[in-house]
Order: C-alpha cells, then structure tokens, then sequence
C-alpha cells in the first residue's frame, strides 16, 4: 500500500493506492485508515472535509469480491496508544467498550467554574493552580462533583437529563465559547512544581512543547464527562461518506443537513441506515462479476469535523478512526483426474467445461470467457491423466468428454461438480471398449469346403478300401494267383498275406489319423 498527499485546487487530497499481489491470501482485509500516517502533523479546524481517494487493484492471478457485512468503521483501538498501568489510558470505558486514551478525552474548561466556583468575573481570570486545586473550590462552593456543577451550571435536576437532551449538549456543553480555553502556557518547571504539590492531575495532563514553554491541559478526570467528551465527538462531531455524490452532500457549517448529521462515525455501527448503506456501496463496487485479475475499483470517500457544534474542550484533541472491508477470493482450481475402472491412470482424453445460467448452456472459452457454442469452447486434454482448471469462480459445472481416448468408451453422461472454498478434485473413468470374442459353434474350416488344405480327398470310413466295381476276394481265395511260376509255394503264400496285412493295417491308420485331424 502506499499513501500520500496530494494538492488538488484548494484542497488536501490524500490519495491511497492498493494493489493485491500474486499470492495473496484467499481472505484480505483492506484497510483506509492507515492514511491516517501520512496525515500526521496536519492540524484540522472545525467545520474541515478530508478528501480520500482510493485506488484498489488486483494483481493476484485470482477473482475476488466483497465479503458481504464486512464494513467496519470504527473508533482507532486505543490499546495501541498504552495501558492503564502507564497512565496513558483512563479507567472510564467510552460507548465502544474501549478504555479512553488520554488524548481522546476533552480538557477541562474553566468556563463552568470561574463564577460559582472560583469566584473571580471571568474565566481568563482562573489560573493553572486554581485548577488543580477544582475538588477543593468545589466542595468550598457545595458540589460534590465536577458533573454535579456543569448540570447546575446548565440548569438541569440531575447529570442523567442533561444527557438525555442532546440538543441540549450541542448548544450548550460542547459548544462553550469561553475566554479561556483551558490551554496553560507555563515552563517545565512550574508544571513539575504543579505535579508534586498536586499529584492527581499527573494522570490527567496533556502537555504540548511550544519553544520554550509547555502548553498544558488537564483533561476531564471524571468518568462521566470524560465518557461524555469522547461519545459525543464520535457520534456527533466526526463525520463519514463514500461515494463521490455521498461525498458532497457533506456539509459542516451551521446549515448542515440530516445527511451529516445522520453518517457520524458512531452512526456506522450494525443495522443502522449509514452502514447499509456504506455495504452496499462496496458490494456493487467491488463484486465478483467485476473484480477478476487485472481490474482496479477507485472510488471517493471523506471525513469531516462539525463547524459551529465544535467546543473549546476540542482544541488539541488527537482523533482517529479504523476503517476496514474484508475482500474474499471467489475463484478456484479444479483438478480432474481421468482413470480406468481400475483407478489408472488414462491419457488422451479431451473435455469442455460447461454450466447452466438461467436455463441456457454456456462453455468455457480460452480467455475465461462463457459462450453457447461449444465449438468455440476451450478443450482440456488429460496429459499423464490429469488436468488443472483454473481460476473458475465459485459455482456449479460440468464436464463434458467430446473424445475417448482410443480403446475406451466415450461417456454419454456429463460430471457436475462445484468449485467453492473447499479445493475440489474431480475424478472421470473410462470403460474400456469390449473386444469381439468369435462364437464357439462356428467351424474352424470355411463349411463350403471339406478338402483339407493339401486337396486329397479324405475318404469316409463307411467307404470300402476297393472300389465298388472291384470284388474282394473271399477269404478262402488265395492271394496269389494258382497259375504261373511258383505258384504252388506255401512259403509265398505266407508272405503274401503277410503283407497284405501290414498294408491293410497301415491303410487304415492312415485313415484314423486322418479323420482325426478332421474332427478336432
């Protein structure tokens, strides 16, 4: 962040740039307030408009948005400026729970004493000792209390109905004009004198070095005045706006209009009007639709102090404020895993993204935007099994696979998931394509053809050896024939038969052998 100061016409502009970098927290909290540094040492007069100009710019890689009542305008945390054992806060809790730090509190006006109290004809006739000396003049003059005179002082029965009436305390309490405006010019040693004769007011003293002396107040030591300098400068005289037209309708001179008077600081607390406004200012300003990586939301915003309602109590008094908004990431990954059925991992596959606005069907495209043609739409491709969807704002989508990788199924289903806080991760199997087993009652030979693959025809068993034409000789018939060379011989006879057996024999084992390769 950087701030600074810038002249603008007329005016003090203080300028507030912000940039959220890359790798930025999902959950940020933008805060306005720490302009505030750059503005120290500036002195404000009553009825003063600071002018802010705010330039926010998302450099994150990342969409993000407005987290919805998240607005918070607030007094500063005083903790920051010391403890009650140092003394620099007070033990009296103003309207915000907080323990009042010193600065913050009002100084102590001798305009509500100078007549009754320390009987002189006015109040640049009081001195710094008188008022260090106040409990004892008050009880001389009857009062129990600092608050048991200013409510006589204005005329009221009681501490709790001067309160009440807050016109009454506009008009009168915290615009007390007064010659003395409770600022004592005294040296070093003098204040140092004060204290040790007067202890108490050590824990009350603002002092203030101006050359060579101090300018010393003592602010209000009693809890309810002091409660009450504080509340009432914080939700009457300290005003805030955002939005240019807001801006100007700031007025602080005595015509100003309800705008101011209702947008004080203490008037952004929860469900009241000013802080419904104040959010929906920044939900329309910095959206989901509107604040993507790359874009920058400006706007204008102000605060101001009361003009005529603002008292001598006042001088010198040290404000502040904290002012926050929360920014939340909206946009996430998405990694899809693509596996088989079993859970391996599958490469090749190709997806678009898809989702449903209003009944129509929009595809992501390369530039992150949406269109209704899905040939236009950007297409992931599962390298090594996986792939990264980036950056898709928070909502419901789906997958659609438009090719399978080769060998498996293209899915007909699409897979709806949602991208929120929570990271997601998408897992998408594929079948794989089933592969044709042959029937087990076809023949493995073609049945059009019964010859085996040499062309020799395989003779059926039924089939005789010999031919039907030929006769085959009967059993008593002699092989050989009973005419010729020989023909007598036993020994022939034998042999012959013999082999005529073995041939027989190894005919019809061809046979078998044959039908047997047919068969199988």
């Amino acid at each position: 962040m950087e701030a600074s100061v810038e002249k603008v016409g007329s005016k003090k502009v203080a300028k507030i740039d912000i940039v959220i970098p890359e790798g930025a927290p999902a959950d940020l909290v933008i805060r306005f307030d720490s302009i505030i540094d750059e503005l120290q040492g500036i002195t404000y007069m009553p009825g003063m408009i600071q002018d802010i100009a705010v330039t926010i710019t998302n450099n994150s890689g990342h969409q993000y948005a407005y987290k919805d009542n998240s607005f918070t305008l607030a007094t500063m945390d005083t903790s920051d400026f010391g403890s009650l054992e140092e003394g620099s806060l007070l033990p009296v809790l103003g309207y915000d729970g907080q323990y009042l730090w010193i600065n913050n509190v009002g100084s102590m006006l001798p305009e509500y004493f100078y007549e009754k109290v320390f009987h002189v004809n006015s109040s640049g006739n009081v001195t710094f000792e008188m008022m260090c000396q106040i409990y004892d003049y008050l009880e001389a003059a009857g009062y129990e209390s600092i608050a048991d005179c200013i409510t006589d002082y204005y005329g009221y029965s009681s501490w709790d109905e001067l309160v009440a009436n807050k016109a009454g305390l506009a008009d009168k309490v915290f615009a007390t004009g007064t010659t003395n405006n409770g600022i004592f010019d005294v040296s070093e040693e003098y204040l140092l004198q004060m204290i040790e004769k007067y202890p108490w007011i050590n824990n009350y003293l603002y002092v203030q070095a101006s050359g060579d002396q101090l300018k010393v107040q003592i602010k209000w030591p009693e809890a309810e005045v002091a409660a009450l300098s504080y509340d009432y400068f914080y939700n009457n005289l300290y005003y805030f706006a955002y939005g240019k037209e807001n801006v100007d309708k700031l007025i602080t001179t005595s015509n100003k209009n309800e705008y101011t008077l209702e947008h004080a600081l203490g008037c952004y607390q929860a469900d009241e009007p000013a802080y419904a406004e104040a959010n929906a200012f920044f939900a329309n300003l910095i959206s989901a639709n509107t604040f993507a990586n790359g874009a920058t939301a400006s706007f204008d915003m102000a605060f101001a102090l009361d003009g005529p309602g603002m008292g001598n109590q006042y001088m010198r008094y040290s404000f502040g404020f904290y002012n926050a908004i929360e920014l939340e990431q909206v946009d996430g990954n998405v990694t899809i895993s693509k596996v088989d059925p079993d859970g391996n991992a599958v490469s090749g596959a190709e997806f678009v993204v898809g989702r449903v606005v209003e009944g129509e069907t929009q595809y992501l495209g390369y530039e992150g935007d949406w269109t209704a043609d899905q040939q236009a739409a950007a297409v992931y491709v599962s390298q090594n099994g996986s792939f990264v969807i980036e950056n898709l704002p928070f909502g419901e989508y789906f997958l659609k696979e438009i090719t399978a990788p080769e060998g498996y199924v293209l899915p007909e289903e699409t897979v709806a998931f949602t991208v929120d806080e929570t990271a997601e991760a998408v897992q998408v199997v594929n079948e794989p394509e089933e592969e044709e087993i042959p029937d087990e009652s076809t023949p493995l030979n073609p049945p059009e053809s019964s010859e085996p693959s040499g062309g020799e025809e395989i003779p059926d068993e039924s089939t005789p050896l010999n031919p039907p034409d030929e006769d085959i000789p009967d059993e008593s018939t002699p092989l050989a024939p009973a005419t010729g060379e020989n023909s007598g011989s036993p020994v022939w006879i034998v042999v012959g038969m013999a082999m005529a057996g073995c041939c027989a024999a190894a005919l019809v084992m061809c046979r078998k052998k044959e039908t047997e390769k047919v068969r199988k």
